[in-house]
């Protein structure tokens, strides 16, 4: 799916940059998929999960009790109380901070007379340890693998101009360090999750390249071919398999396939054609999940 983000990356900057000088536009195409997870759960009654956890009572400080459970979730997955197909076991240690001091710079300045003033800035520099990890599994025992939180961190805190505002952040650091160390762990499995497992809904408005000029010949031909697609794609939804939309949008697929033979000759506006045409071929291909039709043409651009 990374690649097929960046092939949408490279069409759309790599042809808006050839249109600049040319009389083609942008027209909006809508849609709706659904992401395929790098390691699907294939069978449907098995798309549920359920979480065990074990956190130092620290970590829950001003949380709600289910602070990890409420704010992780798996796309196209039901959430169970227990006994889900993917059990989540969290264990999570209260971090241990292994330095914390208060450090300064001096700003010299001279006026006119030659006299020195100095100004002093303080920082708070502070290192700590991260321990925990959440392990997951299925109850058919076709998925194992961890998820590490375990790690060593160092950071400071802004300049400030006075020593007790530089104090009071040092108090606070703990309380600081526990809600980034949940915070962190709550985005991991939110992203690792669902880049093996989840199947979220992916909508949005991307484009299609069509002629400007309405005198030219191809103009209006190239606008109702869009004008199908775009009916289709309205269509488009997320639950549904690709290819009814597929079969409505063949005329106009076959349609900018003619157009690079029609318009085979090295000169600006027959290039622009085709480069159109290979564009929109490989952006229906992709929003039709059909990432080596849309790299086929890509490769023409």
């Amino acid at each position: 799916m990374i690649k097929k983000i960046l092939l949408a990356s490279f069409l759309v900057f790599g042809l808006a940059a050839s249109a600049q000088s040319t009389d083609l536009d942008p027209f909006d195409i809508n849609y709706s998929y659904v992401n395929l997870p790098s390691k699907p759960i294939v069978d449907k009654k098995n798309r549920t999960y359920s979480f065990v956890t074990n956190i130092d009572r620290n970590l829950q400080y001003n949380k709600p009790k289910y602070f990890i459970e409420n704010q992780v979730t798996i796309n196209g997955f039901e959430k169970k109380e227990k006994n889900g197909y993917l059990s989540i076991e969290v264990v999570l240690q209260n971090p241990a901070i292994t330095k914390k001091e208060i450090t300064n710079r001096v700003s010299s300045s001279k006026d006119k007379s030659g006299r020195v003033t100095n100004k002093y800035y303080y920082t708070v520099v502070y290192s700590y340890t991260q321990d925990g990890n959440a392990k997951v599994v299925s109850n058919d025992g076709k998925v194992s693998k961890v998820i590490n939180f375990t790690a060593q961190r160092s950071a400071k805190s802004q300049e400030y101009e006075n020593y007790s505002q530089a104090e009071s952040f040092q108090y606070g650091i703990q309380n600081l360090i526990r809600n980034n160390f949940t915070t962190e762990v709550v985005n991991t499995l939110n992203n690792e999750l669902n880049d093996e497992f989840g199947y979220p809904v992916k909508t949005g408005v991307d484009k299609l390249w069509i002629l400007a000029n309405k005198k030219h010949p191809e103009q209006m031909a190239e606008y109702n071919a869009y004008l199908t697609v775009k009916n289709a794609f309205d269509k488009m939804n997320f639950a549904d398999p690709t290819a009814d939309i597929a079969n409505e949008v063949k005329e106009s697929i076959a349609y900018f396939e003619s157009l690079p033979t029609k318009y085979s000759e090295d000169e600006k506006a027959h290039r622009k054609i085709r480069y159109s045409a290979y564009f929109n071929l490989a952006k229906i291909y992709y929003l039709l999940d059909n990432p080596t039709k849309s790299n086929e043409y890509c490769q023409k651009l």
